[in-house]
């Protein structure tokens, strides 16, 4: 299944190249695997308009074996149009890796858009982003989510210049893409008001491509590239987004600009990555499932959480091993457990034990001026024009799940500092150097 999937995708992305196919068209009618080779039925009817003649140009055949690694590529004609790759020998299935770093070597040649999603039991396995669509992604913190997604943006921008991609981030913790603000990159938010604002401009960024397809007579990106020129894929990730939804509402303009992009986003060159610690099925709309083709689950807490990416149990049953995960691809219903990527040099689980120096200040003042309490409001009052009530919730949700805070007793207990999070954040708890730099730092108000 793997090799016939990888073996695909490499054919359609030289076919893309050559024009002979658009961005989103899928023309196989049947696939045939055969001991010595795989067998591509194309259905002519999706390709109207396309000479025969094109398709059997020898200079494709050369193209397509090269971009194959020089396995054997034959162009068929007899009972209708097929396209026969010779077969790479089977390798025995393996045990995954524990660790995977990116390796932008294992990128099949000539794929386009590529997106590196694991190894699997018998090899790397990359696909394209507009083979993809929209990723919904899930899993329990410090699973390998964001370590994950920050592989597929670099592979992303390793291979395509800035006017071939561009990024655009909603980051509700602020740490876990703090580098991201390079060429590639339209933006990266972090409060409510700004990732609004960020969505809105995608969805404009769509609705400006629906008007200019219209006017040029295109059906789809790569038709419009062919009429206009340059026009960039789109990569819009959001972090946290059930927990931002929520927050900003169902009904919120958020919400409404994210529930647009997932409707009509992927058939203009803008697709989304969502990430969700906790998925929720009542919170995730059937309108985002539906046009979520792509599925990824890290270790889940609960079935249910699986259930909510995958729409099938599974995750909850992955082992404990950061970037672990299951994956449904697009027009199957099969789970392939992998081992995920992650970008070396940085922690494989989200966020890392790194705390940026507004997170530092925060638990030097709960030391210092708390006794080791953290509520979240005297905090939100203290670091007021600096870090929202909402950005602190989520540290403190957060930090609790890590071990990092207690868990309060009673509804009305604040939660309270650890050992471990002290450690994290290199204090003490004493300190007054640290508690004068905080106290300065946040005008002296220890409300």
């Amino acid at each position: 299944m793997n090799e016939a999937y990888q073996t695909w995708n490499v054919v359609i992305a030289t076919l893309r190249q050559r024009g002979l196919l658009g961005s989103g068209q899928s023309p196989v009618a049947d696939g045939i695997l055969l001991p010595d080779r795989l067998v591509f039925v194309l259905d002519m009817q999706r390709l109207a308009g396309i000479p025969r003649e094109a398709w059997l140009d020898p200079d494709l055949r050369r193209q397509l074996r090269a971009a194959l690694g020089g396995r054997p590529v034959v162009v068929t004609d007899s009972f209708g149009l097929a396209v026969q790759v010779g077969r790479q020998p089977l390798q025995p299935p393996q045990p995954l890796p524990r660790h995977v770093p990116l390796d932008l070597s294992h990128c099949p040649s000539g794929l386009m858009y590529p997106v590196p999603l694991g190894v699997g039991r018998r090899g790397p396995v990359w696909a394209s982003l507009p083979d993809l669509g929209h990723i919904l992604v899930g899993g329990t913190t410090r699973t390998g989510k964001t370590a994950w997604i920050r592989a597929v943006l670099t592979a992303l921008v390793s291979v395509h210049t800035a006017d071939e991609v561009r990024i655009a981030i909603v980051d509700p913790k602020g740490v876990d893409f703090s580098g991201w603000r390079t060429a590639h990159t339209l933006g990266v938010a972090t409060e409510v008001e700004d990732a609004t604002r960020l969505v809105g401009e995608v969805l404009n960024e769509a609705e400006a491509r629906q008007a200019r397809f219209a006017a040029v007579g295109a059906t789809n990106r790569a038709a419009c590239v062919r009429a206009v020129g340059t026009l960039p894929v789109v990569v819009l990730v959001v972090d946290e987004f059930i927990d931002l939804a929520v927050l900003a509402g169902l009904r919120s303009p958020f919400y409404r600009s994210l529930l647009r992009l997932a409707s009509k986003g992927a058939g203009l060159g803008i697709y989304l990555i969502l990430s969700a610690t906790n998925p929720k099925a009542e919170v995730i709309n059937t309108l985002i499932r539906a046009n979520c083709s792509t599925r990824v689950a890290f270790r889940c807490a609960e079935r249910r959480q699986s259930e909510a990416i995958l729409e099938a149990a599974g995750a909850e049953g992955l082992p404990a091993v950061a970037g672990r995960m299951l994956v449904r691809l697009p027009g199957s219903s099969r789970l392939v457990e992998l081992q995920g990527y992650y970008v070396e040099g940085v922690p494989l689980g989200e966020a890392g034990p790194v705390l940026s120096d507004e997170e530092r200040e925060l638990v030097v003042y709960a030391v210092e001026r708390l006794g080791g309490a953290f509520p979240v409001g005297q905090l939100a009052e203290a670091f007021r024009g600096r870090m929202t009530a909402w950005r602190i919730r989520l540290l403190a949700e957060d930090w609790e799940r890590r071990g990092w805070l207690t868990r309060p007793r009673h509804a009305t207990d604040p939660r309270r500092v650890t050992d471990e999070l002290l450690g994290v954040a290199g204090v003490g708890r004493t300190g007054a150097q640290a508690a004068q730099g905080a106290q300065g730092r946040t005008g002296g108000n220890d409300q």
